[in-house]
C-alpha cells in the first residue's frame, strides 16, 4: 500500500459484525456468540464482514483495489454481486436468500432473506456537495429509514429552526427507526431493563453516524446552536422508541 500511496499514515476498513446464530439442523450452535443481526441468518459464529477501505481519513480506495486486498489477503468482504449501468443496477432484484452462508460453506436456509444491496461505482466519485455516490437498496422488510415523518409530540415546545436546520431534522428523525433500533441492542446481547441508558446512546450514536456518512459535512451548514438543538430534538425522540419497543419486551 505504501508504494501506491507514498504519504501513506492511517489505513481504515469499515465493514459489519454479523452472525452469531444460525438456526439449521446441521449447524452447531457456537458457544458465545452473540446475534448481531435479527430476521436473517449469517452464520453460527461471530464474523466482520469488509466492504470499504478509506486512507488518511479522506480517500476512499476503488472497489475493484479494496476487493483485490481482501482477496489477497484472505479478508471476509462484500463480492460484487452484478456489475453494469446506474440503471442496470437499481433493477437488480434486492429480495433474495443471503449469499453470505454460501460463502462461508454453510447449508442455505430457505426464505432467509438478504437485506438488500449496496449500489457503488466501480471508481470512487462524488457528489457535488462531497458526499460519496453509494446507495443503499434494501429491500421493504429491511429499510431503516422510515416512510412516515414523525410528528413532534403535543406537549413538546415548538423549536423553530432556519430552513437548512429545518432540512436537516426533517431528514435526521427518518433515521430512527424499530428496525435500526433492534440491530443495535443485537449487538449488546439480550437487552435488560438496566440497559436502557446504553441502548438510547447507541441508538442515537448510529444514527448520527450513518447520517452524516450520508450527509457529509451538512453540520457545518447551520449554526452551532441550531446543532445543539437539533440534537436535543433527536435525543427526545429516540428516547421515546427506546421506551415504546424496549420496555414492553419480555426480558
Amino acid at each position: 500500500m505504501k508504494t501506491i500511496h507514498p504519504d501513506l499514515e492511517t489505513v481504515v476498513i469499515y465493514g459489519e459484525l454479523f452472525g452469531g446464530g444460525y438456526k439449521h439442523k446441521e449447524v452447531e450452535p457456537v458457544k458465545n456468540a452473540i446475534k448481531v443481526q435479527k430476521g436473517v441468518e449469517y452464520a453460527p459464529h461471530n464474523e466482520f464482514y469488509g466492504f470499504d477501505i478509506k486512507l488518511n481519513g479522506t480517500t476512499y480506495l476503488d472497489t475493484g483495489l479494496v476487493n483485490q486486498i481482501f482477496e489477497e489477503t484472505g479478508f471476509f468482504y462484500a463480492k460484487i454481486l452484478f456489475q453494469g449501468t446506474l440503471d442496470e443496477a437499481l433493477k437488480f432484484p434486492n429480495v433474495f436468500d443471503s449469499k453470505i452462508p454460501a460463502w462461508l460453506g454453510l447449508p442455505e436456509i430457505e426464505n432467509n432473506m438478504c437485506e438488500g444491496t449496496i449500489v457503488k461505482t466501480l471508481k470512487t466519485k462524488y457528489f457535488g456537495n462531497g458526499s460519496r455516490v453509494i446507495l443503499k437498496n434494501k429491500n421493504e422488510k429491511w429499510t431503516e429509514k422510515s416512510k412516515m415523518v414523525r410528528k413532534d409530540r403535543p406537549a413538546q415546545k415548538e423549536v423553530h429552526f432556519s430552513e437548512n436546520a429545518k432540512n436537516i431534522w426533517d431528514e435526521i428523525q427518518k433515521y430512527a427507526t424499530v428496525n435500526r433500533l433492534n440491530n443495535v441492542v443485537s449487538k449488546i446481547g439480550e437487552f435488560e431493563p438496566k440497559m436502557i441508558g446504553k441502548a438510547i446512546g447507541l441508538f442515537s450514536q448510529d444514527i448520527l453516524e450513518d447520517f452524516e456518512k450520508d450527509f457529509p459535512k451538512v453540520f457545518t451548514t447551520i449554526e452551532k446552536e441550531e446543532q445543539k438543538r437539533i440534537n436535543k430534538k433527536l435525543n427526545s425522540l429516540v428516547i421515546d422508541v427506546v421506551k415504546e419497543e424496549l420496555m414492553t419486551l419480555k426480558v
